[in-house]
């Protein structure tokens, strides 16, 4: 934003010196306005993006959320139906097993053993 604001302050200074043509000081206004748009839709974006999280995570709403590591995808060996059916027959669905299972199959663990909130 700085870098914007102080663009618009130079042309201004340039127009007003005879330099710089009007459409140039307009141009300039109106990338400094869609930048602070995108500004504020980029905050909005990452307000939601937490409020889901934390919804997910079942996390208080008032509670800070602080972000400490980076988060990568590392795909798991074991199928899906594998899964299920191991920790099922054994009655062992728990946190840790539905940690263990890939992301697009603990929804559906959960939702199958009668946990899910949704």
């Amino acid at each position: 934003m700085d870098k914007y604001d102080a663009h618009l302050r130079n042309v201004n200074a340039l127009y007003e010196a005879g330099a710089q043509a009007k459409i140039d000081v307009i141009r300039s206004s109106v990338e400094l306005s869609n930048a602070r748009q995108e500004l504020i839709r980029a905050e909005s974006s990452y307000e939601v993006n937490l409020a889901a999280l934390r919804n997910l995570l079942n996390i208080d709403r008032s509670e800070p959320l602080q972000l400490t590591t980076e988060v990568s995808y590392e795909p798991f060996g074991t199928a899906l139906t594998d899964c299920i059916s191991t920790h099922s027959a054994r009655g062992l669905i728990s946190l840790h097993s539905v940690r263990r299972c890939s992301s697009a199959s603990w929804r559906w663990i959960l939702r199958a053993r009668g946990r899910n909130r949704r």
